[in-house]
């Protein structure tokens, strides 16, 4: 995920939906700040969520070829509610 601020959306993830933070890596981009990586339930394949904080970059604009929502899996309706 890439936002212009990590502090919220890392807040939602972790304290609301139940990541834990398991580490970070350098960008690409000279002078960003790390790539946080986030792992919900046992982890591996399809369990991490890596947030990149880009405030250089212009608002997004919604379109053909944009992503407008991140679906996530539950166990079981209960845990849905």
């Amino acid at each position: 995920l890439t936002v212009p601020s990590a502090e919220p959306t890392v807040e939602v993830l972790t304290e609301l939906l139940g990541f834990k933070k398991i580490g970070s890596y350098a960008p690409e981009v000279t002078g960003q700040p790390e790539i946080i990586v986030l792992e919900t339930g046992e982890g591996g394949s399809g369990a991490e969520i890596h947030v990149e904080e880009r405030n250089d970059l212009p608002q997004e604009r919604l379109g053909r070829g944009g992503v407008h929502h991140v679906a996530f899996r539950v166990d079981n309706e209960e845990e849905l509610h």
